[in-house]
């Protein structure tokens, strides 16, 4: 059996090939940045389907946010370890993840626009750049808890029209001291910020939300994509759920810098199942 995982800080997707037969479950995000070891443990305990499997798996395959730092990946093999005995495992970056998933064993442009947000350059076995990755503090434009951090600060600093912050606040209690203490104080303060991306998605034709997505994008294209000085015909593919959600602003954003997705998928998990059940086979040569 084989075990595949996609993990961010909102949530990991996870499936298990057991010869043809895909079963495949969710649990809460995971990310060593975040977590130690042992939360990590706690969370592999609370999935009712991986459990009765756990001696039967004898190979795992988890990509991850926060993974592409050695000590940090450590942190996630031994929680596996122990958790999965028998299995041989390996840990890799998000973004090598969401790069396999989009491309397999060809070359392009892999992007991802998530809970957080990541560009590299991959020619069909190994990153070759990425854009630095620096957090939803320091970076992350364009990601979900980019746009949840934007979207509260004009909130707050009284920017937002008016219909639009009733709407605002009608879905969620917004209180300064609240909101401060689930971003400086609680987990997944990033999780968190993302969460308001379904308020921007629910009121994205309206003229003030669409011109704040874009701009968002913008940041995104012209801090990750354009670093990577894309070449003429360069295949560019998305990943996640924030290019998902606004997958037509993306589309004609993009364009303005002369630039064209080839693809946006909001979950690397069925792309990086294909990829290993071709890998099984042999015959993994898209």
């Amino acid at each position: 059996m084989i075990l595949v995982a996609d993990a961010g800080s909102s949530k990991t997707h996870w499936s298990l090939i057991d010869n043809k037969e895909i079963i495949s479950t969710r649990t809460q995000g995971i990310n060593p940045v975040l977590m130690n070891k042992n939360i990590i443990y706690e969370i592999l305990q609370t999935d009712s389907l991986l459990n009765p499997k756990k001696q039967n798996i004898n190979t795992i395959y988890f990509y991850g946010a926060g993974c592409s730092d050695n000590s940090l990946q450590e942190n996630i093999k031994t929680a596996l370890r122990k958790y999965f005995p028998n299995a041989n495992i390996n840990v890799f970056s998000d973004l090598y993840g969401a790069a396999r998933s989009l491309f397999h064993n060809t070359s392009g442009i892999a992007c991802i626009l998530g809970t957080g947000a990541g560009c590299c350059r991959y020619d069909g076995k190994q990153i070759t750049q990425r854009s630095p990755s620096l957090g939803f503090i320091l970076g992350d434009e364009g990601s979900g808890a980019f746009f949840g951090k934007e979207l509260l600060k004009r909130f707050f600093y009284g920017r937002l029209p008016k219909n639009l912050e009733d709407k605002l606040l009608q879905k969620h209690k917004i209180e300064k001291k609240e909101v401060l203490s689930r971003i400086h104080q609680q987990k997944a303060p990033g999780k968190y910020l993302a969460e308001f991306c379904y308020f921007l998605d629910e009121n994205k034709n309206d003229s003030y939300i669409k011109k704040m997505i874009e701009d968002g994008l913008k940041e995104f294209i012209e801090t990750h994509v354009m670093d990577l000085q894309p070449k003429p015909n360069e295949k560019i593919k998305v990943t996640g759920s924030v290019g998902w959600f606004f997958k037509d602003i993306l589309y004609t954003t993009v364009k303005q810098y002369g630039l064209q997705i080839d693809k946006i998928i909001q979950s690397p998990i069925n792309g990086l199942v294909d990829y290993h059940q071709k890998e099984i086979h042999g015959n993994n040569n898209q």
